[in-house]
């Protein structure tokens, strides 16, 4: 019995990876065996409109929010200067080229068992309101399930509409965008450079695999079903980004 307990305990204290996918939803990973511990649905990372007619689309990074113009179906791709983040924080806002921008920023906060992926909302603008604080048999305030370990995670949604002001077809719509990001910790340079994993993740799909770093053995592979576009580690104090290399499907299935 005490063996089984303390084995319990380790396991609950252990870091896990987590992957965050274009589809939305994060994936909880045992970085050493590639066990998943839990998957939880979530908002796609960027929404967008359908396509239109209209002759410049944006596309955006899921991975960072940064925004590429293109114009019309034989023109060019260009990389703007600014993300879809730092255009909220400056909007209102004119570009040299005409362009109007206006953003608007809505932060959440969960509270989530890093055992179990079990979450619940409690704090946070628009949606359903957070949940009543239940009494334990104590008498205590818990919020359901939460424990001890129960982790805070963070998460910001981004919309930023554009019009064209310099648009010679007065009936042009505005074309707006969301992108979704979880706050995170980022690793100081010395960790980065020490970090033990190395993770590849395709570009077009959901496969994933983690080596180790320094002697380049093969640890484990899965798909996730979406493209990753973060992977962090969950600790007490949230999440951590850690470094990952996107590559080509063919270099993961050979």
């Amino acid at each position: 019995m005490y063996g089984k307990d303390c084995t319990a305990v380790a396991k609950d204290e252990e870091t896990m990876l987590v992957f965050s996918t274009l589809g939305g939803g994060l994936t909880a990973i045992d970085p050493l065996t590639g066990e998943t511990r839990w998957s939880i649905a979530d908002e796609p990372a960027i929404r967008v409109p359908a396509p239109s007619d209209t002759s410049a689309h944006y596309l955006p990074d899921p991975r960072d929010g940064s925004l590429y113009r293109m114009n019309g179906l034989e023109g060019g791709l260009k990389k703007l200067p600014y993300t879809i983040p730092q255009l909220v924080a400056s909007a209102p806002c004119r570009s040299s080229d005409g362009i109007l921008y206006s953003g608007k920023k809505s932060d959440v906060w969960f509270l989530i068992d890093p055992k179990t992926g079990q979450r619940e909302k409690v704090l946070g603008f628009g949606g359903a309101p957070p949940q009543t604080a239940s009494k334990d048999a104590d008498g205590t305030d818990s919020i359901g399930w939460a424990t001890s370990r129960a982790v805070y995670l963070g998460r910001t949604q981004y919309t930023v509409m554009m019009y064209d002001s310099l648009a010679t077809d007065r009936n042009s719509k505005p074309w707006n965008v969301t992108f979704f990001d979880y706050s995170a910790h980022s690793m100081a340079p010395e960790l980065t450079k020490e970090y033990e994993f190395l993770h590849l993740t395709s570009s077009s799909s959901g496969l994933t695999a983690t080596f180790e770093q320094n002697k380049g053995t093969p640890m484990w592979q899965k798909d996730l079903s979406s493209p990753v576009v973060a992977v962090f580690l969950l600790g007490s104090e949230g999440l951590l980004s850690v470094p990952f290399q996107t590559v080509s499907d063919e270099v993961l299935q050979e």
